[in-house]
């Protein structure tokens, strides 16, 4: 449930209880490629701001060894959205591109080695460009009815969406296939990721 106040009053508890002030947590947060000031933070915890991203809950997370999921869920991410499954989710699509990010639930293996049945991805809706500017990058797509995690890219001027397991045949696109990005995977739970060669 959602409850900000909660949120930034355990943001603030656990700064003081590690000692860190302002500046120190700025410092610390932009060695993590997360730009933001020390003036910010002072608002964020004195209930200043109606919102957090996640990337910044993420990071906040890591240093003060918060759980994860139930910090998320104080953040207003519904909870429908942290329990989504890659075979299962096309019911809860539409629900979720009035996000900025939503975070997926990897089911199977055909993403294997790079990522793993139960790990939990973020995804950043607001990624999603011309087709060609997302090669080598991993996207939530949906294809016709279906969605798919997968890596773009291109033959003959056409993407293609690749399982990362060689066991499996990549996604060839026809004329008549109807394709959206639903967003581009930032991030693994605990692991930062980028382009993938």
């Amino acid at each position: 449930m959602k409850d900000l106040k909660k949120l930034f009053e355990i943001l603030k508890d656990k700064r003081i209880e590690k000692g860190y002030s302002f500046r120190q947590l700025e410092n610390i947060l932009n060695g993590r490629d997360q730009k933001i000031s020390y003036s910010t933070l002072q608002k964020l915890e004195n209930g200043e701001f109606n919102t957090i991203s996640i990337e910044l809950l993420t990071e906040l997370c890591k240093i003060y060894n918060l759980n994860y999921i139930e910090m998320l869920e104080l953040s207003g991410v519904d909870k429908r959205l942290l329990n989504l499954n890659q075979e299962s989710n096309i019911k809860s699509i539409e629900e979720v591109e009035h996000f900025e990010s939503f975070i997926v639930k990897i089911s199977g293996e055909s993403m294997e080695p790079n990522f793993y049945n139960g790990d939990r991805l973020i995804v950043d809706t607001t990624q999603c460009k011309e087709w060609q500017f997302l090669d080598g990058y991993v996207v939530v797509v949906q294809i016709n009815h279906e969605v798919f995690i997968k890596l773009v890219k291109f033959e003959n001027s056409v993407p293609e969406f690749h399982s990362l397991n060689k066991k499996f045949v990549p996604i060839k696109i026809k004329d008549s296939d109807k394709v959206k990005c639903i967003g581009v995977v930032t991030e693994i739970l605990n692991r930062k990721i980028g382009k993938i060669k």
